[in-house]
C-alpha cells in the first residue's frame, strides 16, 4: 500500500515564528495514491495455463475473483503442488471450474502461493484475475525511514499469525510527553524548515449515507520547530473514498480552506505559534458528531482543559451513520489502511528527517460508540498512512508504556501491553422466581488487570447461556439466565481478556420454585392451504382454571381449550405459542411450534436433452416445488404408466414420445408436467466419390468425396482418413483430395452430437495417362529415322 503524504506547508510557519502571529490555513496533508488489489487481463491459449505468484503472511486469507468468456479451471497451489501440476499430477489447496469464480481461502500458513488458471477448451479464453489478502498486510515497511510511534491497524499478531478485528469510536485521543526532541535536515522539501518535525494523530472517518459509504482521513498534527522550541497545531481533512482526493470549499467548511496538492484536494487549517518547555505533555483530540446532512469534526488538544481550535463540517446529504473506524479486514476506497496512528516524522511535504535527539512517551485511547473508553488491542511501532518519516527512531515498551527514542525500529515485533494479572470480584443477587419465569441475576462485577476488552461468559448449571463484551473494568446490572426448571441451580461467570487469559468466579446457588407450565405440540407442521392443524395444549401445575390464548407470529389469534384444538391458518410460515394465565394471575409461555402452510405443489421435468439416438437413454428428473413433502411421482409415456420415483430413464426406438409426470404431495394434492422427447434413428452413411484431373500425365488424381448422412442427432463431425492416417476434421460433408499415382484406401468417420459414430471406406486408383508417352516415343523414332537416311 503506497504511503499517504502529509503536506504540512510550513513556509508560512517559518515566516511567523518570530512574531507568533496567526497562522493562515495553507497547512496541508496530501495523501499519496493507494494501490488496488492486483488485477490482470490476459488471453489464454487452448490447453495452456497461467500462474500468478503471491506471498502470504501467516493467518491471512487469499481472496480472488476470476472471470472468463469460457469455463476455465482455477487453482490455488503451493510451489510443490505447482511443480507436480507441471509434471501432470494435479494437487491443490483450492479448485473451481467455471466462467466466474469468487473465493476467500484460508487462513493460510505464511509462505509463497500460486493462483493457476488453466484453459482446457479448444478456443482461446479471455481471462480477468483480481486477488488480495485478508487481514490487510500491515508490513508496508521493513526498514527505516518510516513514521515511528504507535499505530493500531485492527490486526492481532499472535506469534506471526494475523487475525483482524474492528473498532468503532467517536473520539481519538493521542497522549504524549516529549522529554527530548531535535531534528535537522540539510536539504528539506520546499516550504519546510531544516529543524522541523511533526507528531501526527491520524484517523479514518467512515460516513455511511443513503447514496453509499464515504471515507475521510483526519489529521491532528503538532508541528515542532526544534531550533527555538516553538510549535503550532494544524489539521487536515482528505477524501479517502477514492484517489485522487477531491473536496471543495462548499463540501468542507471550517476555519481553514481547501487547497491543491498536485492533483489532490484537501482541507487545511493552522493555529498561531506557541512556545514549549520540556518536558512537554499534551493530548491531541479528534472528535466526530453526525449531523442531519453531514458530520461535524472537532480538532483540539488537552493541556488541563479542552481547546477546540477548529470545527470542520463535512456537508454530506443523507447520512445514516458516522464513526471513526479501525478495520483489519478492509482498505478504504483509496486503498489505504483503516488505522489510527500517533507517529513522529518530518515537518511536511513528505519530508524524511534525521532526529538529533528523541525521548517521548505515547498512548492512544478511544471513546467508543457505546460511550466507554478503550485502549488499542494491539500496537505496532510504525505508521502506514503518512509519508513523513524518520531515519533513526524506534518504539519500545518502557514499564509498559510505548517510548520513542533514537535507534533502529524492529518492524517484525509488536508492542504488547504489559499488564497485571487478570482477576475478578463478583457479588450476585438472585430475585425469587417461579418455574417458567425468566431467572435473573443482579450482579456487581469488578475486573482488574488483563487487557481490554473483556468478554464475560455466563454459565448456569455448567452450560453457557450468554456472553457480552466489556470495555471497562466494572459492570452493574441484570443478567438474564433463561427459564429454569424448579430446584437448585449453579451460577458462575468466566472472564476472558483481550489476550485470551481467562479467570472464573466462584460458583453461586440459586433457587427456582415450581409454577404453572404449558406446552403445545402438533403432528402436522407441514400442510397445504385449507387444512386444519390439530394443536394439542397441555397445561399443568399452577392454579386452575386456566385462560389459554394462542399467539400466531406474536399476535393474539384465538382462545383455546386444554387438549385437542383444530386451528385454521392462512398460507405462510407461522410461529405458534400459547400464553397461560392461571387463576392467581401467573403468566407463562409455552414452547414455540413452527407450522408451514404451503401453497399447492407444482412440478417440472428436468431433461439434459430433448433429442437422442435410438438406444441412447435419457434420464428425466422430477423437480418439485412447494406443496407438502414427501411426494410420490408417477411417469407416463404417451399416456401409459411406466415408472415411479424422482427419476425415469427413457430408452425407446425411433419416434416422438410425450412424457408426463404426475406429482402427489403428502396431503394428496397433485400437479403434472409434460415434455416431448424425440428419438432419432441411428445415423447411416453413404460415401461417394468422383475424380478428375488437370494434369496431362495423370488420370483421376483430384478426388471429390461426399458423405451423405441420414438419421442420428445433428450436428455431425466428419473425420477424413487416407490409408488409415487422418488428414482432416470438418463439419462439412464434402472433402477434396489431391493424390499421386497409386491405390488408396479412403475412409470417412461421422460422429453425431451424441457421440454415435459410423464409417465407410472407398478404394481410389490414380494412374498415369499413357497417350502423351506414346506420342513422344513415335516422334523420337521418326527423328532418328530421318537422321539415319541423311547419313547415307
Amino acid at each position: 500500500m503506497p504511503l499517504r503524504i502529509v503536506l504540512l506547508t510550513l513556509l508560512f510557519l517559518s515566516l511567523f515564528i518570530s512574531t507568533s502571529s496567526f497562522l493562515t490555513a495553507q497547512v496541508g496533508a496530501s495523501p499519496a495514491s493507494g494501490s488496488p488489489d492486483p488485477a490482470f487481463n490476459f488471453l489464454l491459449q487452448p490447453n495452456y495455463y497461467e500462474c500468478i505468484h503471491l506471498s502470504v503472511l501467516g493467518g491471512q486469507n487469499v481472496t480472488l475473483t476470476v472471470t472468463s468468456n469460457l469455463s476455465v479451471n482455477v487453482y490455488l497451489m503451493t510451489p510443490s503442488q505447482l511443480q507436480s501440476f507441471q509434471s501432470g499430477t494435479v494437487q491443490y489447496i483450492y479448485y473451481n471450474q467455471g466462467t466466474s469464480t469468487r473465493a476467500n481461502i484460508g487462513p493460510l500458513q505464511g509462505g509463497e502461493y500460486y493462483i493457476v488458471v488453466e484453459n482446457g477448451n479448444s478456443q482461446t479464453a479471455e481471462v480477468n484475475v483480481q486477488y488480495g489478502t485478508v487481514p490487510v498486510d500491515i508490513y508496508h515497511y521493513s526498514t527505516l525511514p518510516a513514521p515511528i510511534g504507535i499505530a493500531d491497524y485492527g490486526v492481532l499478531n499472535n506469534s506471526g499469525s494475523l487475525s483482524p478485528y474492528l473498532v468503532k469510536y467517536r473520539e481519538a485521543l493521542g497522549h504524549f510527553t516529549v522529554y527530548s526532541i531535535g531534528a535537522y535536515n540539510s536539504s528539506p522539501p520546499q516550504g519546510i524548515g531544516p529543524y522541523s518535525a511533526s507528531l501526527q494523530l491520524n484517523v479514518v472517518l467512515q460516513v455511511n449515507t443513503i447514496q453509499g459509504p464515504y471515507e475521510y482521513w483526519l489529521q491532528n498534527v503538532i508541528e515542532f520547530f526544534t531550533n527555538n522550541e516553538t510549535y503550532a497545531y494544524v489539521d487536515n481533512v482528505w477524501n479517502f473514498t477514492s484517489t485522487p482526493s477531491f473536496l471543495t470549499n462548499s463540501t468542507v467548511t471550517g476555519g481553514g480552506a481547501v487547497f491543491y496538492s498536485g492533483n489532490e484536494l484537501y482541507y487545511a487549517y493552522g493555529t498561531s505559534i506557541y512556545d514549549y518547555r520540556l518536558p512537554f505533555s499534551s493530548t491531541l483530540v479528534v472528535n466526530e458528531s453526525p449531523l442531519p446532512n453531514g458530520v461535524l469534526i472537532s480538532f483540539g488538544y488537552f493541556n488541563g482543559s479542552f481547546n477546540w481550535y477548529d470545527n470542520v463540517t463535512i456537508h454530506q446529504p443523507g447520512v445514516t451513520s458516522a464513526y471513526m473506524l479501525i478495520d483489519g479486514y478492509n482498505e478504504t476506497g483509496s486503498h489505504n489502511y483503516y488505522d489510527a496512528e500517533l507517529v513522529f516524522g518530518g515537518g511536511g511535504n513528505g519530508e524524511i528527517t534525521n532526529f538529533t535527539s528523541m525521548r517521548s512517551t505515547l498512548q492512544l485511547e478511544y471513546l467508543l460508540v457505546n460511550g466507554t473508553f478503550a485502549e488499542p488491542r494491539e500496537l505496532y511501532g510504525f505508521g502506514g498512512d503518512t509519508a513523513e518519516a524518520a531515519d533513526d527512531l524506534q518504539t519500545t515498551l518502557t514499564n509498559g508504556i510505548p517510548t520513542v527514542t533514537l535507534g533502529r525500529e524492529n518492524f517484525n515485533s509488536t508492542l504488547f501491553q504489559t499488564v497485571s494479572p487478570l482477576s475478578i470480584s463478583l457479588l450476585p443477587a438472585f430475585p425469587t422466581v417461579d418455574q417458567g419465569q425468566e431467572s435473573l441475576a443482579n450482579i456487581e462485577l469488578n475486573i482488574s488487570g488483563g487487557i481490554l476488552p473483556y468478554i464475560v461468559y455466563v454459565y448456569v448449571d455448567g452450560t453457557l447461556v450468554s456472553n457480552f463484551t466489556l470495555f471497562s473494568q466494572r459492570f452493574d446490572g441484570l443478567l438474564e439466565l433463561g427459564n429454569l426448571s424448579a430446584g437448585e441451580h449453579s451460577f458462575y461467570l468466566l472472564v476472558k481478556d483481550g489476550s485470551g487469559v481467562t479467570v472464573s468466579s466462584r460458583t453461586f446457588e440459586l433457587q427456582v420454585n415450581p409454577d404453572p407450565q404449558v406446552s403445545i405440540s402438533t403432528n402436522l407442521t407441514y400442510l397445504d392451504s385449507g387444512q386444519t392443524i390439530p394443536l394439542y395444549v397441555t397445561p399443568k401445575l399452577g392454579t386452575p382454571p386456566y385462560r389459554l390464548t394462542l399467539y400466531v407470529n406474536g399476535t393474539p389469534y384465538q382462545n383455546l381449550n386444554a387438549g385437542l384444538n383444530q386451528v385454521s391458518l392462512p398460507g405462510g410460515v407461522h410461529s405458534l405459542q400459547v400464553i397461560l394465565n392461571d387463576s392467581s394471575g401467573f403468566v407463562v409461555q409455552s414452547n414455540v411450534v413452527v407450522v408451514h402452510v404451503n401453497p399447492d405443489p407444482i412440478v417440472y421435468i428436468y431433461s439434459p436433452m430433448r433429442e437422442t439416438d435410438s438406444g441412447i437413454p435419457i434420464t428425466l428428473t422430477a423437480e418439485p416445488q412447494r406443496g407438502t413433502p414427501p411426494y410420490t411421482f408417477v411417469w407416463y409415456v404417451n399416456g401409459t404408466k411406466v415408472a415411479t420415483g424422482e427419476q425415469f430413464n427413457l430408452t425407446s426406438p425411433q419416434g416422438a414420445y410425450l412424457i408426463t409426470l404426475i406429482l402427489t404431495d403428502h396431503v394428496n394434492v397433485s400437479s403434472q408436467y409434460s415434455v416431448t422427447i424425440l428419438v432419432n434413428p441411428d445415423p447411416q452413411l453413404h460415401l461417394t466419390s468422383n475424380s478428375s484431373s488437370n494434369n496431362p500425365l495423370l488420370q483421376g488424381n483430384n478426388v471429390h468425396l461426399l458423405a451423405e448422412v441420414r438419421g442420428g442427432t445433428p450436428p455431425y463431425t466428419f473425420t477424413w482418413l487416407v490409408n488409415g492416417k487422418e488428414v482432416a476434421n470438418t463439419s462439412s460433408p464434402s472433402y477434396n483430395l489431391s493424390l499421386g499415382p497409386g491405390s488408396y484406401n479412403v475412409q470417412v468417420k461421422v460422429r453425431d452430437s451424441l457421440g454415435y459414430t459410423v464409417s465407410q471406406n472407398l478404394t481410389v486408383q490414380v494412374s498415369y495417362n499413357l497417350t502423351p508417352f506414346i506420342v513422344v516415343v513415335v516422334v523420337v523414332l521418326v527423328v532418328v529415322a530421318v537422321v539415319l537416311l541423311r547419313r547415307r
